[in-house]
């Protein structure tokens, strides 16, 4: 795969995390709120850089990811996070609710390229926890 890397090599060093961010509203306010430093847009992938930690986004269907997974393994990176929105089979979990997945379900062609016969996937339980510990934080202070 052709990677503009030889041009633009120097601006990703020492990158060793990403934030994806798959809807644009969310990019948007990582962007405003963290101030990263713009490094290129490529493919439709705005690149932002904030010390170690590309934010990249909008980030939309499972190809893109794909791509997008592929170039960041190319780059190093050790530890991504996903942020998007999702939706509940749980009828007490209410439309616009804010939740954290515990398990997603995969049901489009790319991923059983990279996970044969995987179709439930489940988040590191160590940064769940830390998420979930952070947003009762959250509530105590609202």
């Amino acid at each position: 795969m052709f990677l503009p890397w030889g041009f633009f090599k120097s601006a990703f060093d020492n990158v060793d995390k990403a934030i994806i961010c798959f809807p644009l509203p969310e990019f948007y306010f990582l962007k405003k709120f963290l101030n990263p430093e713009k490094i290129l847009n490529w493919l439709n992938f705005k690149f932002f850089k904030m010390d170690k930690t590309l934010i990249i986004g909008p980030v939309i269907g499972a190809p893109a990811t794909a791509l997008l997974i592929e170039i960041l393994k190319d780059l190093k990176v050790k530890k991504i996070l996903g942020i998007g929105w999702a939706g509940s089979l749980r009828k007490e979990i209410k439309p616009g609710s804010l939740f954290f997945c515990e398990k997603a379900y995969s049901m489009e062609g790319t991923t059983e390229f990279y996970f044969k016969r995987k179709k439930v996937f489940f988040p590191s339980s160590e940064l769940l926890k830390k998420f979930k510990k952070a947003s009762e934080k959250m509530e105590e202070k609202c």
